[in-house]
């Protein structure tokens, strides 16, 4: 089954509901929560801190939002595409491919460290650096056009291999 949605119905729910939230902060004195967003970085450095201030006592700091629970994003986000692979008969416990070079295997981890050490120096998530942007800020611009340099450059090396 594919799923067919036009394209300008996206741009236009978009504007939409970005003119709705920017109207309701203007006129009517709402102020959104903290903006939190699908993050693979920030996520689970909020659910280690989170399970070290509840475990161990310590205090680190954790965004209000997250004070009483924690930050579920990540285990649900792993539970869901291991149910749905499980679903679709695309899971495999053995891999029928030849073992990867140990260059391949360093190579893994050095952009994976990398990876995740500049998401964090970033602010961990695309979408608050977008927020960034929107209010004006030249520091958030650099941040997001790294950003979308570094997704350029991975497809490129994914294309070559």
């Amino acid at each position: 089954m594919k799923l067919k949605i036009n394209p300008n119905y996206i741009v236009i729910t978009g504007f939409t509901i970005g003119i709705a939230a920017a109207a309701a902060q203007a006129f009517f004195d709402v102020q959104p929560p903290q903006a939190y967003g699908v993050c693979l970085i920030g996520h689970p450095s909020i659910l280690v801190k989170w399970f070290m201030n509840h475990i161990f006592g310590m205090h680190l700091p954790i965004s209000t939002a997250f004070l009483v629970y924690p930050s579920l994003l990540v285990a649900g986000i792993t539970g869901g595409a291991l149910f749905s692979s499980i679903k679709s008969g695309e899971f495999k416990t053995t891999l029928k491919m030849k073992p990867a070079s140990t260059r391949s295997k360093f190579n893994a981890i050095l952009f994976g460290f990398l990876v995740a050490n500049f998401g964090l120096i970033v602010g961990a998530c695309p979408i608050r650096t977008a927020l960034l942007v929107s209010y004006g800020s030249v520091l958030g611009g650099i941040m997001l056009a790294a950003i979308i340099f570094g997704v350029f450059l991975a497809t490129l090396r994914l294309r070559r291999s």
